[in-house]
């Protein structure tokens, strides 16, 4: 998804703001050690898809990183920022840095005192996903030699991802399968979530090999949730 027109506005810290005014301090930890999760949202007439699983995954990995996320205020201004942009269909990112250290300076751990994280959100339209790729799928390559630190969480730490998307990019493929272990298994995809239908059920890779997708666990239905087989 190259090539998007920027938000014209953006959920800064509970504020709406225009763009210019959301700026992040070059001592943000997020910058200086990639100190920062995110979440990424399906938005289907001005509804954020799966939002209590997408908000329960952020506020766990807030917990692990030691952020103080308040997530009633989160909650209000991500609907506010869909009140004032709705979207017939699109994406919800949602951005939580660990901010500037309490106190000032640096360092690789912050005081858990006066910690502050920093909190953005924006909405884009997109154009839904074409029909010839739910009808003939797509192509895709593999990678076994990528790997994203702490892959359990929805790091902004993404080099890996972005290396494995430009290696299916290159290869005029769709997405990019990162692996891992010996025998190699599947983790997850550099920008995607990997679900598999086994005739029985639907089935996703282990828990903290790759980040957690949805569903977390075996789904045991008659057909794919999406129609037949």
């Amino acid at each position: 998804m190259t090539g998007e027109a920027l938000p014209d506005v953006v959920l800064y810290d509970g504020n709406l703001v225009p763009p210019e005014a959301a700026l992040v301090s070059a001592f943000d930890r997020g910058l200086l050690y990639g100190e920062s999760l995110f979440e990424t949202l399906k938005v289907v007439e001005g509804a954020p898809c799966l939002w209590p699983a997408h908000l329960k995954r952020l506020a766990a990995g807030c917990v692990e990183l030691g952020l103080p996320l308040d997530l009633l205020s989160l909650e209000a201004g991500v609907h506010a920022l869909l009140e004032a942009r709705p979207l017939a269909y699109g994406a919800l990112r949602i951005q939580v840095t660990g901010g500037t250290q309490p106190g000032g300076g640096r360092g690789m751990t912050a005081p858990a005192e006066g910690r502050r994280p920093r909190v953005i959100a924006t909405v884009t339209p997109l154009a839904a996903p074409a029909a010839a790729f739910y009808a003939a799928g797509v192509a895709v390559v593999t990678a076994g030699d990528l790997c994203r630190p702490l892959p359990w969480l929805k790091s902004g730490s993404y080099l890996a991802s972005i290396a494995a998307k430009a290696r299916a990019e290159q290869a005029n493929a769709f997405e990019c399968l990162l692996l891992g272990g010996h025998p190699p298994v599947v983790l997850e995809g550099s920008f995607s979530s990997v679900l598999a239908w086994d005739g029985h059920g639907l089935v996703v890779p282990r828990p903290r090999g790759g980040c957690p997708g949805s569903p977390y666990k075996r789904w045991s239905r008659k057909r794919p949730p999406w129609g037949s087989s």
